[in-house]
């Protein structure tokens, strides 16, 4: 410890020691911390809410995009789907709007399931023997639509 004088004084007691310490403390604090440090602490809080925004919005932005492919996804099966249907329906000869299946095996055992249920009738002609299966055009030249269904139905390979 120095006099007025610049002379040196030596500590003579605990009061005197803090007291100096305490003034080297606060020198150092005043070194150590920026004129600006409040303003930088409340920008460092104010970016750490960006970043943490951001990362509520890239959460939210990812489920988005997972939904979405997730959904693509659906609308390309239901796509193919409907092809297999239209492939086993040209040729079963069964409507592609009643089959059922989400896998071309599937739609094809129904396709046959349904065929088999369909009970196929000979044609018979005016005096009671069987004759040959009708034509598409003559199935077609049928004047009466129950007759002209049922011939449609009887001969579903000829459509």
């Amino acid at each position: 410890m120095a006099d007025e004088q610049g002379e040196f004084t030596p500590i003579t007691s605990q009061e005197q020691f803090d007291s100096l310490i305490k003034e080297r403390i606060e020198r150092a604090k005043r070194s150590a911390v920026p004129d600006d440090y409040d303003e930088l602490k409340a920008r460092a809080a104010e970016l750490g809410e960006q970043v943490e925004q951001g990362k509520a919005t890239l959460t939210e932005m990812t489920e988005r995009a997972q939904a979405a492919e997730a959904e693509r996804d659906e609308l390309r099966h239901a796509a193919e789907v409907e092809g297999w249907k239209a492939d086993v329906a040209a040729k079963s000869g069964v409507p592609a709007s009643v089959l059922r299946g989400d896998t071309p095996e599937d739609i094809q055992a129904h396709a046959d399931a349904i065929k088999a249920s369909m009970p196929v009738y000979p044609q018979v002609t005016e005096h009671g023997g069987e004759s040959q299966p009708m034509g598409r055009k003559q199935i077609l030249s049928i004047k009466d639509a129950r007759e002209r269904k049922a011939a449609i139905l009887a001969n579903l390979d000829q459509f």
